[in-house]
């Protein structure tokens, strides 16, 4: 109700499900506005989850799933760019392109969806 509230009705245009939550999936469907994306980090016990797959297709969410907390190393590539970074081989730092603050989100993800200003990475401050 607060979200239907918040959003006058229209929902988000992307909601992240990193809530471990079996329910999580359904929760964030009801969520996302019609053709919004949601993407999921969540790694959920049991593995097997329903949702509602008419209200899924009904609003032709895209849904996009993250598989690195799915690995046996779900840090380890974080570790191999530090590694490199200390050692002075790369600079990952140069793939921020942006600055933003947290209310103009929408305003950035814009950008990037749209691939405007060359934009690669834009850090967010809260």
């Amino acid at each position: 109700e607060a979200s239907t509230e918040i959003t006058g009705g229209d929902m988000y245009d992307v909601v992240v499900d990193a809530s471990g939550n079996p329910e999580g999936l359904g929760i964030a469907i009801d969520l996302v506005k019609n053709e919004g994306q949601i993407i999921s980090f969540s790694l959920v016990d049991p593995t097997t989850v329903s949702f509602d797959h008419r209200k899924w297709m009904g609003k032709n969410i895209q849904m996009n799933a993250t598989v690195i907390a799915a690995t046996h190393e779900p840090i380890q590539e974080i570790m191999d760019i530090v590694a490199l970074k200390e050692r002075g081989w790369i600079d990952p730092g140069v793939l921020k392109t942006h600055d933003t603050t947290f209310d103009k989100a929408q305003d950035a993800f814009e950008m990037y969806r749209l691939r405007q200003d060359g934009v690669i990475k834009v850090a967010m401050s809260i």
